[in-house]
């Protein structure tokens, strides 16, 4: 009985020697995952976070470094592995303290990997509503603005980056407003070849904005901004019918009528189709709030096209024209100066003439081929050339843009002129 007995104690102190050894080697878990994981080890890693997490399921800390081993580890299924770390991220609450940064992760397992914008959007939204100062979260959600054909709606985003964003690094994303605004579709090409959207080794291929919003479209066939988005494409390509076949099965989605992206990108289809009674129709549904760039060009568009009341349609192209991107909306401007010539008022349509006429010329090819030299790597200390990009931001009455320049300026030293 004795030796029973002590068999016992033996047995238990070598299992409680080894539940010891056990917590500890578990405790050590998450700095071990962490080293191996800065040296690329990602089995040996993953064995040390699995330790850690059977002790502490829940450590915030402990799930982040789980699912950045499972998204970097490319021995594994991608698939499986990019669920399984969304799962572990999203078991890190919003409350704690690495709560904005695991949405942020979600957000860009979402759009960058899974191909998933609006699912990528709403977490980026979330993580910057816990963390207002989260410059990381804003920018990428500026460049998924940009890549889903929506960068008219980032101004305000934009400049929130650009208040939390250091002086010195200012130049470049001045650089990179200046695309998003003006060349939005190849604003972003290293992200393009980065998703696997265009590849530089091959000549031929397909338009890459063109395979991105499609590959959005097929992987969240349920969100309406994708349908509109693609149809958008097909649009500006002059396929109108294309366009309207995308839109007719976005529109099979319940609430697709009551998006404002996804009705005007609808009503510039059926306008362009001559289909205006229609277009009516779909702009009476437009939702609250009732504002905006588009609400206001497309109720002076049918104020004018379809019902001739001039005055009603001048009143609403003022309120476009001044709500960017209106005041580069020359074409705009020119559909003003026409109704005001029918409310015979000559004097000023001719001066609304000049003002679009003035504006054309600004965007100009050879103009934005000289801005864009202007901004070039080598030429962004060269007081000369970025003067140049002041005085067009200048001419288009953006005194933000303005402001933002003078402050990269005022620092540079004459002697930089250039020619």
């Amino acid at each position: 009985m004795r030796f029973f007995l002590r068999c016992l104690i033996v047995v238990g102190v070598l299992a409680c020697a080894w539940l010891g050894y056990l917590v500890m080697r578990s405790q050590r878990g998450l700095a071990e995952a962490e080293r191996l994981l800065k040296r690329n080890v990602f089995t040996k890693a993953r064995e040390e976070i699995d330790r850690y997490l059977w002790l502490h399921p829940r450590d915030p800390a402990g799930l982040m470094v789980a699912a950045e081993i499972l998204t970097r580890d490319e021995s594994l299924e991608g698939g499986p592995a990019i669920a399984r770390a969304q799962t572990l991220l999203s078991r890190i609450p919003d409350g704690d303290k690495l709560g904005a940064v695991a949405r942020s992760q979600q957000a860009r397992l979402s759009f960058f990997v899974l191909h998933r914008p609006m699912e990528g959007q709403r977490l980026f939204e979330q993580a910057i509503t816990l963390d207002p100062d989260y410059i990381h979260a804003r920018y990428l959600l500026w460049k998924l603005l940009d890549l889903t054909g929506r960068s008219d709606s980032a101004e305000s985003l934009f400049w929130g980056i650009y208040d939390r964003t250091p002086p010195a690094d200012r130049p470049f994303l001045m650089r990179e407003w200046y695309m998003s605004q003006f060349f939005p579709a190849s604003a972003n090409p290293l992200l393009d070849i980065q998703m696997g959207y265009s590849d530089p080794s091959k000549p031929l291929q397909l338009n890459p904005e063109y395979v991105r919003l499609k590959e959005h479209r097929d992987a969240e066939p349920e969100e309406p901004v994708n349908h509109a988005a693609l149809a958008r494409w097909f649009q500006h390509d002059g396929d109108h019918t294309t366009a309207l076949s995308l839109l007719e099965q976005g529109l099979k989605i319940p609430g697709a009528e009551k998006n404002p992206y996804f009705l005007s990108i609808l009503l510039a289809t059926l306008f362009e189709r001559g289909e205006l009674d229609r277009a009516r129709q779909f702009f009476a549904g437009w939702p609250e709030p009732r504002q905006g760039y588009e609400y206001s060009r497309w109720a002076g568009m049918l104020a004018d096209e379809a019902d001739r009341n001039y005055p009603e349609a001048v009143k609403a192209y003022d309120q476009a024209l001044a709500i960017w991107p209106g005041p580069v909306d020359w074409r705009t401007m020119y559909r003003r100066a026409n109704c005001l010539a029918r409310m015979r008022q000559p004097e000023a349509a001719a001066a609304a003439r000049e003002q679009a006429k003035a504006l054309e010329s600004q965007m100009d090819t050879d103009v934005h081929m000289a801005l864009r030299e202007a901004l070039d790597d080598k030429n962004l200390q060269d007081r000369a050339k970025l003067q140049k990009v002041q005085d067009f931001y200048r001419a288009l009455g953006r005194p933000r843009e303005v402001a933002a320049w003078q402050e990269i300026l005022d620092p540079l030293p004459a002697a930089t002129v250039g020619n």
